[in-house]
């Protein structure tokens, strides 16, 4: 049997991992999927939403060449290292759902000595964001019109950040989940939109948009008399 002998950050005991090359696996999905999100992106090692891939790269040795072996573990449910089937210097996995997905290192050189295990390498996964706009009107009225835009999504307990554009144009201060459309002076087809994003994750924002027509108010009418 072969021992590797891999110190734990922040341990002082040193933990036996058996190899048994024929045991490797690979689960799917988060090794946590119940504790909270992060406060802070600083609070993991990296940030995405669920359908990207997790893609990691291993160290090489003090020749700048790869070692002979990575091995790479996911951390289950339970706490436990599962040894995955990947023995290359990068390992790639794609997110199915969101969670904490850890994961450790052990690196192997040509003369079978192997590397201490690695801090664990934690990366959250973040929901897709699903979200619409309606409109309490869709149609209004030149100068005296007005409607209210809102951004609906069914995801709970998410801090999203909202951003609303009108033909593609930025409209400042509107970061709301609602938008008041009022005022409009001319006749005329507008395209507005709302990106929404993770304050986490800002550069991953998802946008949809909603039409609303303005329709020429109608002109003061004159009284006559026959």
């Amino acid at each position: 049997m072969k021992k590797r002998y891999c110190i734990l950050s922040f341990a002082v005991f040193i933990i036996t991992l058996t190899t048994n090359r024929l045991c490797a696996q690979v689960f799917q999905g988060p090794s946590d999927a119940v504790s909270a999100a992060p406060v802070n992106p600083s609070d993991v090692n990296k940030i995405i939403t669920s359908g990207q891939s997790i893609t990691m790269t291993g160290p090489q040795d003090e020749n700048k060449k790869d070692y002979s072996t990575y091995s790479w573990y996911k951390i289950d449910a339970s706490g436990k290292k599962q040894l995955t089937s990947v023995k290359t210097k990068k390992y790639t996995e794609v997110a199915t759902a969101q969670g904490y997905y850890s994961y450790q290192l052990v690196t192997e050189n040509s003369n079978g000595c192997e590397s201490p295990v690695s801090d664990v390498f934690k990366v959250f996964v973040l929901p897709v964001i699903d979200i619409t706009v309606t409109a309490a009107n869709t149609s209004i009225c030149t100068d005296v019109g007005s409607t209210t835009l809102t951004a609906k999504t069914s995801l709970k307990n998410q801090n999203l950040v909202y951003q609303w554009y009108r033909n593609g144009v930025k409209i400042n201060g509107a970061n709301d989940e609602t938008y008041n459309v009022t005022g409009e002076a001319k006749a005329e087809k507008i395209i507005f939109s709302v990106s929404a994003s993770f304050a986490l994750n800002p550069n991953s924002p998802v946008t949809v948009t909603k039409e609303v027509t303005v329709i020429p108010q109608a002109t003061k009418p004159m009284i006559t008399a026959n």
